[in-house]
């Protein structure tokens, strides 16, 4: 038993070499979409709301990009296989939010935002527990939460 668990799992390095600079470029995308909102006026300018549907859309793609990778399945990547659930989980979710907030931006409609909010809250949460597990089967530190 010595020595065992001392390096990553196949797949979680897989994921890394992979999808570990997309993953921090979603984490990054999808805080700044928060951090925008968060900013706007009471009265947001239609090039306010532009700006705002475009960071929606970049945070959608690069959070597509750092989703979409498999992982075989098999006992000794157990780990890789619920981090993976939990990032794909929660990259839907706040697919939904950026789709919800480019809605917003367009119509300035309240639902859109409540839908947005929750949307976030539930995809973020699952995000960092499977990005958390997913860095911990990496043996590194710094894993790209939101």
């Amino acid at each position: 038993m010595a020595g065992c668990g001392a390096t990553a799992e196949p797949g979680a390095e897989t994921f890394y070499t992979q999808h570990g600079g997309e993953a921090g470029r979603a984490s990054r995308a999808v805080a700044f979409v928060a951090a925008h909102l968060a900013t706007l006026p009471t009265r947001p300018s239609h090039a306010n709301l532009e700006a705002l549907a475009v960071a929606a859309s970049i945070a959608r793609r690069t959070l597509l990009a750092a989703a979409d990778w498999p992982v075989s399945e098999n006992g000794e990547e157990e780990g890789v296989s619920q981090a993976e659930l939990e990032i794909n989980e929660g990259a839907g979710a706040m697919l939904k939010a950026m789709t919800a907030i480019h809605q917003y931006a367009g119509t300035e409609s309240r639902a859109a935002l409540v839908l947005y909010r929750d949307d976030l809250n539930g995809g973020r949460e699952r995000w960092n527990q499977g990005m958390a597990e997913l860095w911990h089967l990496l043996r590194r530190s710094h894993p790209p939460t939101i």
